[in-house]
């Protein structure tokens, strides 16, 4: 306890600490009074400067709130008796907008009491700190939308507009926000509040604004833009210069842009944030390619025909190390994405410099196509990486003769189609790429070793599906990609906006399409039959599709709102704008800038044989069936090939390129 005591030195007190410390012998401190007197000012001004005395001040200034408090009812107390309120009405004007939400708050966006919010509303995550702000549906009256919201008198509205939805339908991944520090009244009794939009639906103006907003809020992607144009341009410059052509040059800037490459796909795995969350939210595909992989830990092996096995069995994998971690998953992709670079410019060195090469390595590097695919679940990392090994092993195979180097091509060739079955035809092109000097009983020979190592190895996964649904079924369903490809899907496409993912509602859905299930093998076979009808019913409509289709096969088929260039509304409501304009510029760019480069590579046509047969192949597929830029995707790195070769070749150097060339001369061994 604390006593004064008269002694000797008076100004003095004493701490008895008999009581505190439990102790039984007296335990005293003497303290200064001038002191204590110190120590009591300091803490009185620690407190001025700790607490803000301004919403104290701002709560008793306010009459309204002496009139609350004075009769026990001010609204932000805990115990909430009555409070006079007021109603306002805001009114919002948009054209162009289809669905808008009122997002509202009071005295710094707090919630009202549950008691006040119109009906709809809901406490949605906002702003960086996923505060929770209430988010009330406006009631559309043409282009103006309407909502009434009653508040505490004297409390201050804050307010803003979310819009979710446009007059195409198309619901927004990315909503766009208007807002501004105007938007905010102090209410005081009931009133109207008109608001016209600041931000426009219309195409240009919209794109006009969005530039502006990404260099006003979107500054770090903007700096990853800049970067990977800098990026771009030294590499252009690295091109002309002679005197870095050396090797040791070369090794140091591949390894630089390898890492670069793969900081930017882990950044990109770091910041998924939907397969962060908890649960995980997995969208499309992932679904099934998920739900395999988890059967296969619980000891079920494949027992749906929806796919090849070699994805699901890379995600268990992948589940069984990581304790089933879906972000460790997009980790291992980063990496497996990473090491596309090495094989891209390893491809290029068989037809160019060391120094077009490494620009071919540079655009898979900073692609943002292929960086972005390293945040989902699908086949596409793993697929380019096994295709380029594939690719990579074919140049080797057409050296020489070899019958083990056909053995090992046979077996990448199998493993590829396991992985996705696009694949599964792609060995009829080896007989027209061998050497035309070799003998053609040796070609023969060579094209039944790598016939009889696919047939093996994909084998075993052709016959459990036989043992497990007592049909023929090679590797999987098609998933209805030849309907997609036929006149049906065509007019189809003309009616329904987004139809890639409308049809899924309707005419592949087996409740209303009569039980026909399309990742089911007579669904699947329902609807082959039912394209093949269609493309007899009207060969004319499906020869003019198919005239279309490989240009929709490299930048994207407008039925999927999400692929089409040409349609900027459509892709704003899946992407931010930043991102928008860089799918515009990548999806165009790889076709102008292809086109380009077989114009000035025209006389080399023959020693690029094997990668223009690769290309041919999959623009054939899917001129066939379904085309679509995801499927394109895989062969980025063939067109990086051809731009380097293109790049190195215009440079004017005189480093040789080892090239391969079927004229019956040996090439020289590619290196480093």
């Amino acid at each position: 306890m604390l006593r004064t005591e008269t002694t000797s030195v008076r100004d003095s007190f004493v701490l008895d600490a008999d009581e505190v410390c439990g102790q039984e012998g007296p335990y005293s401190i003497r303290v200064s009074r001038r002191s204590f007197a110190s120590l009591l000012l300091l803490t009185i001004s620690f407190c001025l400067v700790v607490i803000d005395p301004q919403p104290l001040l701002a709560k008793s200034e306010n009459p309204e709130n002496r009139q609350a408090e004075a009769s026990g009812s001010y609204p932000g107390g805990g115990r909430v008796l009555h409070y006079a309120v007021a109603t306002q009405e805001i009114r919002y004007f948009l054209p162009g907008a289809d669905e808008v939400y009122l997002v509202w708050g009071i005295d710094g966006w707090e919630p009202v009491p549950s008691d006040l919010r119109p009906a709809g509303t809901e406490l949605r995550p906002a702003g960086p700190k996923e505060a929770k702000l209430m988010h009330t549906p406006m009631v559309r009256d043409d282009d103006t939308f309407i909502s009434k919201v009653s508040v505490p008198v004297g409390t201050t509205i804050d307010y803003g507009f979310l819009i979710t939805k446009t007059r195409n339908r198309f619901d927004t991944a990315n909503p766009i926000w208007d807002g501004h520090e105007s938007f905010s009244r102090r209410v005081k009794t009931d009133g109207r509040i008109d608001v016209n939009a600041r931000v426009n639906l219309t195409k240009w103006k919209r794109i006009i604004a969005d530039l502006r907003y990404v260099v006003h809020h979107d500054l770090p992607s903007l700096a990853f833009a800049l970067m990977v144009t800098l990026a771009m341009s030294i590499g252009l410059l690295y091109v002309y210069i002679p005197s870095m052509a050396d090797r040791r040059t070369a090794l140091i800037v591949l390894t630089a842009l390898t890492f670069m490459g793969l900081v930017f796909r882990l950044w990109t795995a770091a910041t998924t944030g939907r397969l962060h969350e908890i649960p995980p939210h997995i969208i499309g595909d992932e679904k099934g390619y998920n739900a395999l992989a988890q059967a296969l830990l619980d000891g079920s092996f494949f027992q749906t025909p929806e796919t090849t096995p070699i994805y699901p069995l890379f995600l268990a994998a992948c589940y069984l190390i990581f304790d089933h971690s879906y972000p460790a998953v997009l980790y291992v992709q980063a990496f497996i994405g990473a090491a596309a670079i090495l094989l891209t410019y390893r491809l290029a060195r068989h037809f160019t410099s060391r120094r077009g090469s490494l620009l071919g390595a540079a655009l898979i590097a900073f692609d943002p196509i292929l960086v972005s695919e390293v945040g989902i679940l699908y086949t596409e990392v793993l697929y380019t990486f096994l295709l380029l090994l594939t690719i990579l092993c074919l140049l080797w195979a057409l050296k020489t003769p070899a019958i083990s180097r056909y053995v090992s091509l046979g077996a990448l060739f199998a493993v590829t189609t396991l992985c996705r079955s696009g694949t599964a035809l792609l060995p009829v092109i080896l007989p027209f790429l061998m050497p035309g000097h070799w003998k053609i009983e040796r070609r023969a020979l060579l094209c039944l070793v790598c016939g009889a190592t696919i047939l093996a190895i994909i084998a075993p996964w052709s016959y459990h599906n036989y043992m497990t649904y007592r049909t023929f079924l090679p590797l999987a369903v098609s998933r209805t990609i030849l309907w997609h490809g036929s006149p049906e899907f065509y007019h189809l496409m003309q009616k329904k906006p987004n139809a890639i993912l409308a049809v899924w509602e309707d005419e592949l859905n087996p409740e209303r399409n009569g039980g026909h299930e399309p990742y089911t093998i007579e669904g699947d076979r329902y609807f082959f039959s039912r394209a093949l009808q269609s493309i007899r019913s009207e060969p004319d409509v499906y020869v003019l599709y198919s005239i279309k289709k490989p240009l929709y096969f490299w930048i994207g088929h407008p039925a999927a709102a999400y692929e089409w260039p040409f349609d900027y509304d459509a892709l704003r409501t899946y992407y931010s704008p930043l991102q928008t304009v860089i799918i515009v510029s990548v999806r165009l760019g790889v076709v102008i800038f292809a086109i380009i480069s077989l114009v000035a590579l025209r006389y080399r046509v023959r020693e690029l044989a094997p990668l223009l047969t690769v290309c041919g192949y999959f623009m054939l597929l899917h001129t066939v069936t379904l085309p679509m830029a995801r499927f394109s995707e895989p062969l980025h790195p063939i067109i990086a090939v051809l731009i380097g070769t293109a790049v190195g070749q215009l440079s004017k150097t005189s480093e040789p390129a080892p090239g391969i060339v079927n004229s019956g001369v040996e090439p020289q061994q590619p290196c480093v």
